[in-house]
């Protein structure tokens, strides 16, 4: 055993001796951040079933596909494991294809997180495969791994095949268009999901209208985030339709979308008619008084909407004093995030009457 590779054993040691001290239903074996490498990752595989660990964080170690192979190879030997953090670690395609045979044979997996690593398409079919059918998987997360709209399909048929899976991640990939209708299928299908995350994605206004015409049927989805994608003023305008048909949805984002007047016109419209809404993210849009006005008029109408962000758009003080007109007649609205727009001295000064709002100076 080399020196990195001993002082790893020993630091797993110490954590473990820690560990056994915990109920057995609250063991953590947590190294995240210790500069593991995979030599270390190897070593504290070799001990893993001594310490029968609830939940493992071996994030932030780069252990590559070798260190990913070692622990993979003792996880089925693990029948209490519930959470398995890899993420931040240099694991690619095999790496990835060792740690999904490995799930398969996990029956109480219930969290398993590989961001941030470069598994690209072939290591998402891997997990794909693995979460399809697993009994108990409830926490998928991909974000920031390389994968394309080849890999989206493979995600998309397990979501669509899982009765378990509730949140998944698959931000920062580039998805595009094609992935994102990929991952709209799924979301007609499944009957489990209830959060979908797709920041930075690469998803433009064609993706966004297949994934509004998912979600007019879907009634289990309650989060769903894009921001970041290019979805434009017409993407907008069809995920604010849907929400006028979908209630579930308690929070959606689609901040720095570029959704300009015309989105923000379409969810102000929604907002009249939507009853489930809880928290809506439209900041850095690039739109004005126009739209601010808008969603103030939507505002007036609404009773569930208990968080909104306009920050970071071009808000004045046309739509600045309509705004603070709609929250003489709106009480649900908790937090109005307003910073970073052009809303001036005096035209905030009546908006600055009312604790839900945040941000004016």
């Amino acid at each position: 055993m080399d020196a990195s590779a001993a002082a790893a054993a020993a630091l797993a040691a110490t954590v473990a001796s820690t560990s056994l001290a915990q109920p057995p239903s609250a063991r953590l074996l947590d190294l995240s951040n210790r500069s593991l490498g995979n030599a270390g990752a190897a070593a504290i595989a070799d001990e893993l079933q001594s310490y029968a660990p609830v939940e493992i964080n071996l994030s932030h170690n780069d252990i590559g596909d070798d260190g990913a192979v070692a622990v993979a190879a003792k996880l089925a030997g693990l029948p209490a494991l519930e959470s398995l953090v890899l993420a931040n670690n240099c694991i690619v395609a095999d790496g990835a294809r060792a740690v999904a045979t490995a799930i398969k044979h996990t029956a109480s997996l219930k969290h398993f997180d590989i961001q941030h690593n470069a598994i690209g398409d072939d290591g998402a079919h891997a997990l794909a495969d693995a979460v399809a059918t697993h009994p108990a998987l409830v926490d998928l997360r991909l974000s920031g791994n390389y994968v394309k709209a080849h890999g989206a399909d493979a995600v998309a048929a397990a979501v669509a095949k899982s009765t378990t899976l509730r949140t998944l991640d698959l931000s920062n990939n580039h998805l595009g268009d094609d992935g994102a209708v990929a991952i709209a299928g799924a979301v007609k299908a499944s009957t489990s999901l209830k959060e979908l995350r797709m920041r930075m994605c690469a998803i433009g206004h064609h993706g966004a209208h297949v994934l509004a015409d998912a979600l007019k049927v879907n009634t289990t989805l309650e989060i769903l985030d894009l921001g970041h994608n290019n979805i434009d003023p017409a993407g907008a305008v069809a995920l604010a339709n849907a929400l006028k048909a979908n209630n579930s949805l308690s929070f959606v984002a689609v901040d720095s979308c570029n959704i300009q007047d015309e989105g923000a016109v379409a969810f102000a419209h929604a907002l009249k008619v939507n009853v489930g809404l809880k928290n809506l993210d439209l900041n850095g849009n690039n739109f004005g008084d126009e739209g601010a006005t808008s969603i103030a008029h939507g505002l007036r109408h609404n009773a569930s909407l208990s968080q909104l962000n306009l920050s970071r758009n071009y808000v004045s003080y046309g739509g600045a004093a309509a705004l603070a007109d709609a929250l003489t007649h709106n009480t649900a609205l908790a937090a109005l995030e307003l910073a970073d727009n052009d809303i001036s001295e005096d035209a905030a000064r009546p908006l600055a009457s009312f604790p839900a709002v945040h941000g004016l100076l």
